[in-house]
């Protein structure tokens, strides 16, 4: 899916926006951190509880259009998470892969709707009964639908990710993980291991006052995660390994301002320098870029990864 891995990151914002130019924001934020796609959630209190204002609403159905437009243009594939039956086809052509979520698996007008379209589709599984999940997959096919093990806890802290290669093999499907937690490293990389073909997460661009933001990871720790899984899905390292790499490992840092088409040289504009430990940054991956010319403004103090320098 990406550089150095095969899975596909999915960035939930879930109720962490006050309107739609927080949508727009996510989705270009989630775009620049590497993430493949976005996925957001409509429904109203009265669809999940039968009453109004027992939680804050999804977004609307008005927003499908626009936000997918912004999506369209940044790059990044859009997905949206329904709760009513009769919003699958207001939804349906602005996706390419339709979300059900665990609550939503035994929502059979939902589950029909969905069928119809004909489309991929990830279904979470926290807390669904093995029979249900079965019907699931003799409903949409082992070629169409993808599970995605989940721990419905928030945030979650415990991982028994030894289920996904054991649900791989009793449905003969792909598996993903929809993860909770506010593990940016060993939970993700283990699921990779495990052999997830989907990582969805809850992420935030700023703090809110909504039921996701407890488990929503900011910025920085989204970064951090998607770097770590580029850049190290061939080495596994612990928590306490990464955590260490902060102090000890080298990276390439300008040294002056770098301008556009600017030469990189060694002892020049860049060094390569320690990590502070006080400083919660992504060791990322970078080449000795000695002789590459920079594709971007470049700061004192900023570090250069490849993307910087190559294409």
């Amino acid at each position: 899916m990406g550089d150095g891995f095969e899975m596909k990151i999915v960035l939930d914002v879930g109720s962490n926006f006050d309107n739609i130019n927080d949508c727009f924001e996510s989705a270009k934020k989630a775009k620049q951190l590497g993430a493949h796609a976005i996925k957001f959630q409509s429904f109203t209190s009265q669809d999940l509880y039968g009453f109004e204002n027992v939680v804050k609403d999804g977004i609307s159905p008005e927003w499908f259009a626009p936000i997918a437009a912004v999506c369209k243009q940044e790059g990044i594939e859009f997905m949206c998470s329904v709760f009513n039956p009769s919003l699958v086809s207001v939804l349906d052509p602005f996706v390419k892969t339709h979300k059900i979520a665990s609550s939503e698996v035994k929502n059979k007008g939902l589950v029909a709707e969905i069928k119809k379209t004909k489309k991929p589709v990830y279904a979470s599984t926290g807390g669904v009964p093995f029979d249900s999940l079965q019907r699931l997959v003799t409903t949409f096919g082992r070629d169409r639908l993808t599970l995605l093990y989940c721990v419905i806890d928030y945030p979650s802290r415990t991982h028994a990710l030894v289920n996904i290669p054991n649900m791989r093999k009793k449905y003969n499907i792909d598996i993903g993980y929809s993860d909770h937690s506010l593990d940016i490293y060993e939970a993700p990389m283990s699921a990779l291991r495990h052999g997830a073909t989907v990582l969805e997460k809850h992420f935030k661009i700023r703090d809110f006052d909504s039921n996701d933001n407890a488990h929503a990871l900011n910025l920085v720790q989204t970064m951090a995660m998607i770097d770590h899984l580029n850049t190290m899905s061939q080495e596994y390292k612990t928590a306490s390994e990464i955590n260490n790499s902060y102090a000890v490992t080298r990276r390439c840092v300008a040294t002056k301002l770098i301008k556009i088409g600017d030469t990189l040289r060694y002892h020049d504009n860049y060094e390569h320098v320690r990590g502070s430990p006080d400083i919660r940054m992504a060791v990322r991956s970078c080449d000795d870029p000695d002789g590459q010319k920079a594709k971007r403004v470049i700061y004192v103090g900023e570090e250069i990864v490849r993307k910087d320098y190559k294409n």
